[in-house]
């Protein structure tokens, strides 16, 4: 779509898809480079696992037991949320809470050091300290390095902007010393 076009041309077409008017040169850069991805998530604070994402229409179909509602006809990709979490019986603040921990907080009270390392906006990281344990916890991913060592969890850990929110069971880790998450 700006393949060739002029830097006037290109930043209208920012400020009409993106609504952003105040595009800076580095920005201008990156998203001549296609990497729209990398300015958007920057301003929103939001990561992404690719770039190769569309805002267009995806066919969803869905087969249910005749006793269940159905999803049906042109939905927002929020509502498949809702649904999944209606039609389960699923309460997403209980399982949020049990899962997950507000990293510097619960760190904190067991008498950890606790530092969140801003340096890189995409990749953001909370390294925690407590005797001999030093973990570094990757945002928007599944790794976590214990003592130098890396390790893969089940599940990603949460940054919102202003917290980092880690899986509870890296919390008992640190507690029993344990450097090995995947026994």
């Amino acid at each position: 779509m700006i393949e060739g076009k002029d830097d006037a041309t290109i930043l209208s077409l920012v400020a009409n898809y993106y609504g952003y008017n105040d595009i800076n040169s580095e920005e201008l850069a990156k998203v001549k480079a296609g990497k729209i991805n990398e300015v958007v998530s920057a301003r929103t604070r939001i990561g992404f696992t690719t770039g190769g994402h569309t805002g267009g229409d995806v066919m969803l179909y869905c087969y249910v037991p005749f006793d269940i509602e159905r999803l049906t006809g042109t939905v927002d990709n929020t509502e498949i949320n809702r649904y999944m979490v209606k039609v389960l019986g699923l309460n997403i603040d209980e399982a949020t809470n049990k899962l997950f921990v507000d990293a510097k907080a619960e760190y904190e009270k067991i008498g950890a050091e606790y530092e969140l390392d801003l340096k890189d906006n995409d990749n953001p990281k909370a390294i925690i300290k407590k005797d001999d344990v030093k973990m570094i916890v990757n945002g928007y991913t599944n790794i976590v390095e214990v003592n130098g060592e890396e390790q893969y969890l089940n599940g990603v850990t949460v940054f919102n902007g202003e917290k980092c929110l880690c899986q509870s069971r890296l919390l008992s880790c640190l507690l029993n010393n344990i450097t090995m998450l995947n026994k």
